[in-house]
């Protein structure tokens, strides 16, 4: 199934009420990530899109990964 706003919510918030975890980081990418920017935030949830509501995302052929993910991760490994 498709993973919707509501959905991811439930989830965080059923996690919290699980594991006492107050603090998540949320990094989703997809197309039109940024729709879910407003419907998941809360206090102590950092949410990190790889697209605003009205941009898809995009796939480079000659990388394994995603653009966003490809750089995103790319710079983690890198300490940049």
């Amino acid at each position: 199934t498709d993973l919707t706003d509501s959905n991811l919510n439930t989830y965080l918030n059923n996690l919290k009420t699980s594991t006492g975890c107050d603090r998540v980081v949320i990094i989703y990418e997809a197309c039109h990530a940024g729709s879910f920017i407003n419907p998941v935030s809360k206090d102590n949830r950092i949410v990190l899109t790889a697209t605003d509501i009205a941009h898809g995302s995009s796939v480079n052929p000659s990388w394994d990964w995603a653009t966003f993910s490809e750089g995103f991760w790319g710079s983690i490994v890198q300490c940049r």
